[in-house]
């Protein structure tokens, strides 16, 4: 396929050619269904700006074999890394979930594709618990104000001029009535990680652990003038409690949990910089074994943890590599390059960037990836049982 080199797998496309773009979003959510057969994914008709309150991106599924695209929801709440946080269920594979612009704010929604049924979640979750029944909210409004790649416009943050203000956090919501209550507040989590009083902090990403009893953050510090944005670690229990400080302030980026205590990230913490295994009860933390891997990757396990795949940025030439790597041995090497194409000039390209986030199937026997090798945004798949 044009744009694609050194590919050990047979690259398909999985989207129509009709000049619009489509993509799925985040490379740790589900997007396959559970026949494999099926993918979801956004389509828009721009992707050279960022997207403004009035635009909206229709919501389906594609049929990884004829590359058809059916629609079946659209919202004006979305972003080009996460998209709408589109997704499966997570234990029912007749629904979809993904957010939504909801009067002032923004929300959630649980929609039924057998019956059109939608249940109304009345605060948007960043993360959705492997049970299903829980959320965790926070401010996509600030967030957008912090990185515009991952909140969603239109919306003024109500504490803007507040550092670390005491009635926005992290919210718990109940994925089944659709409430939510504030679990823990920017003023006690800058009081926890020890931050000055005038830092103005923010929850970037937040991801509860496989059993969901547990959830990890970045907590980020807005940049100031001529400086950089700081990152902290963080994890707790889904009730409040059990809050532990796993890292001070340091570059930490992606990330996936390997089990239920301990995550795969790309940082610098004591063990060095790289790809690193730490404990997400304590903070201490080793090398992984892959350390040929030199640079800033998305990294994800298969479902067995046997495999991780691992997207980088583009290298000199404009190609994203993709890697992949035997989980215990770190033993591994690239699966494909795809070519990279930015749709917008300026201080706000990275955040209409197109990263490859590559996901796996439910079975471990197929991945996707989103790209722009072929001009406009599409969405690729290629089955990859018994090639690692």
């Amino acid at each position: 396929m044009q744009g694609i080199q050194n590919a050990k797998v047979a690259v398909k496309r999985a989207c129509p050619r009709d000049g619009k773009h489509y993509f799925f979003g985040y490379y740790d959510l589900q997007a396959f269904d559970s026949t494999g057969k099926f993918h979801l994914c956004h389509q828009t008709s721009f992707r050279n700006r960022l997207p403004e309150p009035d635009d909206r991106a229709v919501l389906g599924l594609a049929d990884l074999n004829s590359g058809r695209f059916e629609p079946l929801a659209e919202t004006s709440a979305f972003n080009f890394q996460q998209g709408a946080l589109l997704q499966w269920h997570p234990t029912n594979g007749n629904e979809i979930c993904y957010n939504i612009r909801q009067g002032s704010g923004f929300a959630g929604v649980v929609e039924n594709l057998s019956s059109g049924r939608k249940r109304l979640v009345e605060r948007a979750p960043a993360c959705i618990s492997a049970d299903g029944k829980l959320g965790l909210g926070i401010n996509f409004s600030r967030l957008f104000d912090f990185r515009p790649g991952y909140g969603y416009s239109g919306v003024a943050d109500p504490y803007a001029n507040e550092a670390a203000p005491k009635e926005d956090g992290i919210f718990r919501i109940d994925m089944e009535t659709g409430e939510s209550r504030l679990l823990i507040s920017y003023a006690e989590l800058a009081g926890l990680f020890g931050l000055e009083k005038n830092e103005k902090v923010v929850i970037n990403h937040i991801t509860f652990a496989p059993k969901g009893h547990r959830f990890m953050f970045l907590l980020r510090t807005f940049p100031r003038a001529g400086k950089s944005w700081g990152t902290l670690l963080g994890a707790m229990d889904a009730d409040g409690g059990g809050f532990c400080k796993l890292s001070g302030r340091t570059m930490i980026s992606h990330y996936h949990w390997r089990d239920e205590k301990t995550l795969l990230m790309y940082a610098e913490l004591s063990s060095g910089r790289g790809l690193l295994l730490v404990d997400g009860e304590t903070g201490e933390n080793i090398r992984h074994p892959a350390q040929w891997i030199k640079s800033d990757i998305h990294c994800l396990y298969s479902p067995d943890r046997k495999y991780i795949l691992g997207d980088g940025y583009p290298d000199k030439n404009g190609y994203r590599p993709l890697f992949w790597m035997k989980a215990d041995t770190g033993e591994g090497g690239v699966l494909l390059e795809a070519r990279s194409q930015m749709f917008m000039d300026g201080h706000n390209a990275v955040d209409s960037r197109c990263d490859l986030h590559a996901r796996w199937n439910r079975t471990g026997t197929a991945i996707s990836f989103d790209s722009t090798h072929e001009s406009e945004t599409g969405l690729y798949w290629a089955e990859i049982d018994g090639v690692l």
